[in-house]
Parts: structure tokens; sequence; C-alpha cells
């Protein structure tokens, strides 16, 4: 498969749009950088040049008069959003997957890329260090003529492609692990702890659920059981309610004594998880968070 995008400075957009046709076609891919109409006609798949926007014959270009259309939220498609309009579902599994990857990275790169403002700063001067980032960091500085652009080209593609490739893995299973958490909270006894069997993704759903305070679920390795805070917002770091002020940084047998739970092992200075050998105590740490009024 061919595969032609613009030359000169390379932006995310046509690397994200690249990679996810790649994915959805494996096998072997050529990808030529050039502004020669001739060439860019003849390709298979053309992104982010050509002035065209044609899904059917694999055009993605969002460059033309008027460009290639808007969101309902008024976000501008780039190229990357025109091929994940295409190829997203197939990729990802389903349309909710989809979806998930295009709140988190579509919609954000064809943002920035049409030069739509999403983020301000709440710290005056700190700002989050974004995707696009990536091509600029890639991008030979003004002390290096030397560095080859299409070099750079191929050696970013390939961090892009295996990030999508690991973004579309988390989407799949998000929403298959939503489902278990779903039934986990349908079938709990008491609806303020919510206990787990694996590290699903827990966070987005129990925020829906008016009751969930705390999640008991086991380690990854098997050592032990932790207890966390239910959040309101899966991206907010106020927590529904707070483990007491007195376990706050402690470990060990300073928790232990703290709490009256023997086998507890520790508790975050901000009071958003704790840990236990057993089951049972984890159980206890959560109860006794749910009684304590600190």
């Amino acid at each position: 498969m061919r595969i032609a995008t613009h030359n000169g400075r390379f932006h995310i957009d046509e690397l994200f749009g690249i990679a996810a046709v790649m994915l959805a076609h494996p096998g072997k891919h050529e990808v030529v950088r050039t502004r020669d109409m001739e060439v860019v006609t003849s390709a298979d798949v053309v992104i982010d040049v050509g002035g065209i926007h044609e899904p059917l014959r694999n055009r993605f270009d969002h460059h033309q008069e008027g460009g290639a259309g808007l969101r309902e939220n008024g976000i501008p498609y780039s190229s990357f959003g025109l091929v994940w309009q295409k190829f997203g579902e197939q990729l990802s599994g389903s349309k909710d997957s989809a979806m998930i990857i295009d709140k988190k990275i579509v919609e954000p790169i064809d943002a920035v890329d049409n030069g739509v403002d999403i983020v301000a700063p709440l710290i005056p001067g700190v700002y989050p260090y974004l995707i696009n980032a990536l091509t600029g960091a890639m991008m030979p500085t003004w002390k290096e003529p030397a560095r080859n652009l299409d070099k750079a080209f191929k050696q970013t593609l390939e961090i892009v492609r295996k990030l999508l490739e690991r973004e579309i893995a988390h989407a799949k299973d998000f929403v298959d692990g939503q489902k278990i958490v779903r039934d986990f909270y349908d079938q709990s006894p008491d609806k303020k702890i919510i206990e787990i069997d694996g590290p699903y993704p827990w966070g987005e759903v129990l925020a829906t659920k008016p009751e969930p305070l705390f999640v008991i679920y086991p380690e990854r390795q098997g050592n032990g059981f932790r207890v966390q805070a239910v959040r309101d917002a899966q991206n907010s770091f106020i927590n529904r309610k707070d483990f007491p002020l007195s376990w706050a940084g402690k470990t060990g047998a300073g928790l232990a004594e703290a709490s009256g739970v023997p086998d507890a092992l520790f508790c975050h200075n901000k009071r958003w998880v704790v840990a236990a050998k057993s089951l049972e105590g984890a159980r206890a740490l959560a109860k006794l968070a749910i009684e304590t009024k600190e």
C-alpha cells in the first residue's frame, strides 16, 4: 500500500492518520512524502495533502477551501479525524471504543492542528505537555541542519504507531472492564464499598453512581489488597471521602496502631488509597474510614 503525505515539516495529525491506516491494513506500506501531484494522485491513500476529502477513494485532506467539516462542538476535522471517521470503529472493535479514542486523542489533535485552543493554564505559565510536542522534539533544531527530516519522520511515525496501537488496546479493554464493574456494582450489597476482583477501570463507572465511597481490589502482583477513594469525576483529585487524617503517610506498624487493623500496610499522605495484606484487612480499613469523622 502506497500512502502519500506532504513533504517538509511533519505534523502530528498526518502521523496519526498514517498510523491508523497502517494498523487498519496490516502488511507492507510505502509512505511517500511529496507535493508532486502526479505521485499523490497515483497513491492508494492520500493524507493531509491533495486538497480532497473523499473517504471512498481514501483521500483525507482538510486544507481545501471550506475545510472538511466541523464537529458539533466546533472542532474542525484534520486529516487524523477524517481517517478515524472511516477506520476508527474497525480498528477499535466497537463504536464505544472508537469514541473513547476520538475524545482522548483525535479531537485534541484535530483542534491543535486547526489552531483551536482547548487548554487554558490553571497556573500561569504552566501548560500540559501535549502529544503535538512530540513532532517539535523530533524536528531538527536550528543547530542541526544535517538532521534529516525524512529520517526524523520515520522515527516519529514508529513511535506514533505503537502509541496508537496501545491506546486502542486500552480502549477495547476499558469498554469490556466497565461492563464487569457495572456488574460488581449491581451485585454489591453495600453500595458504599464496592469490591472487585481485578484491576478493572472502575473510576468512570462509579463516578456516575451516587453511593460508592471506596473500592477494594487485589494488587496486580498478588501482594495484598488496596482500598481506593472514589471521585466524582475520573480526572478530578477530590475524593468523595478521604481516609482518616491520623492514617496519612503511615506504614506498617504505625498504620496498624493508628487504624487498629493488624495487617494494614500503608496510607498515602494525600489520603486517597490504603493497603492491607488481606481482604479482611482491606474491608476493615474501608469500614473504619466510613465511620471516622476525620
